[in-house]
């Protein structure tokens, strides 16, 4: 991509909203491996600078500046071939080391206020969609009351956000629930199941139940304490996997970049439906495609694993470093790049707060590897470390 300033900023604006595509965050890194790039990269993270990047770059008349600089080189009685390939090689560095000056002035301010900031959570929050599109804000410790329709009541705490039943619904009114990164989020249904809800988790669920049956979307991670009533079966419905259960607590994890959705059992007993195929979980049973073979699996784990975000800590054992960033940034809200794949690799057990400083984890994983974490407001760069 050197040389390509629009299809870099096409890149780092979609790095902005979230939005790139597997391929194109591989094409990100594989540029930013280039130190003079994440120089580059961390002031167009900021949108006011994207436009005077481009207007400046393109308006550099960089055929003046060789002719300039053919000139002294002829004067010099130099290789013309030689000061060409320098030319080549340099003058698009020269250019955008120029516009660092430029904006350096402007932005020291700002990159100082930046690298005081934090990366915290802000808890409990999430936007809750009503049946008429609707959209409300809940979180934090307000005690209020929103009224939904006659059948049901909505009583937001301290603790979450509970729907009250009152008569059972005849036409399913649905209602949805998405819990941002930084957030978490407890929601309890009609039928009194609660639902605890991880950050950047999507739920979509009736307002009150039918007679027939108990169903959910969900998209993210959730972890479940389901009611039990034998007349209505639960069912969670996932982008390639349902589980159905009549009462019981099991967590899923159907995050999209995860690529297939897994699901840990804590009590009971579930009935999970996959690809045509019934599977049933034991307590402590996890079900989950293998990465390497591509098969559906059914296995004994420590289920603490899987569902201690909901106690308020991680507990990471033997797992891949890409995997343990995945996670902590949907938590604290931050962008990781890897200066190089093996990094990725990387094999890591650790234990942490929730609420803790993540600062404090990186400078546990640099003491045991040679690698170092470079942070520049919302972004995090895993690269080797520099041998002295």
């Amino acid at each position: 991509m050197q040389g390509e300033p629009d299809r870099i900023v096409v890149l780092i604006r979609k790095y902005r909203m979230q939005d790139l595509q597997p391929d194109e965050r591989k094409e990100l890194e594989e540029w930013l491996k280039d130190e003079n790039h994440r120089r580059i990269f961390q002031r167009l993270i900021d949108p006011e600078r994207e436009q005077v990047f481009l207007s400046e770059l393109r308006g550099y008349d960089t055929t003046a500046a060789f002719r300039n600089f053919d000139r002294r080189i002829r004067q010099r009685q130099r290789s013309l071939h030689f000061y060409l390939r320098i030319a080549a090689l340099f003058i698009l560095p020269l250019v955008v080391g120029a516009l660092f000056y430029t904006w350096g002035d402007q932005i020291g301010e700002r990159k100082k206020i930046k690298k005081m900031q934090e990366l915290t959570v802000a808890g409990k929050k999430a936007i809750l969609t009503l049946t008429d599109g609707t959209q409300l804000p809940v979180g934090g410790t307000e005690k209020s009351e929103v009224i939904a329709d006659a059948n049901v009541r909505l009583r937001l705490d301290s603790a979450g956000l509970v729907y009250e039943q009152k008569t059972t619904g005849e036409e399913l009114k649905m209602n949805e629930i998405y819990v941002p990164q930084r957030g978490e989020f407890l929601l309890v249904l009609s039928d009194g199941t609660k639902v605890y809800l991880n950050a950047d988790t999507r739920l979509v669920y009736p307002v009150v139940f039918g007679t027939d049956k108990r169903e959910v979307f969900v998209k993210g991670e959730a972890y479940f304490e389901v009611s039990r009533d034998t007349a209505r079966q639960f069912i969670v419905k996932t982008e390639g996997l349902d589980i159905r259960v009549l009462g019981t607590s099991f967590n899923i994890n159907a995050y999209p970049e995860a690529g297939y959705p897994t699901a840990t059992l804590t009590s009971g007993k579930i009935q999970a439906c996959c690809e045509g195929e019934e599977y049933t979980l034991e307590a402590g049973q996890q079900i989950r495609r293998n990465p390497l073979t591509g098969q559906i699996e059914v296995e004994n784990v420590n289920t603490e694993l899987y569902t201690c975000w909901k106690d308020g800590y991680y507990y990471f054992e033997a797992c891949h470093l890409e995997d343990i960033m995945n996670t902590l940034s949907r938590w604290y809200s931050f962008q990781v790049f890897f200066q190089e794949d093996d990094l990725k690799e990387i094999l890591y057990s650790g234990y942490l707060k929730r609420y803790d400083d993540v600062e404090r984890l990186f400078r546990k994983f640099e003491q045991t590897r040679d690698i170092c974490f470079v942070r520049e407001g919302n972004t995090v760069i895993i690269q080797k470390r520099m041998k002295k």
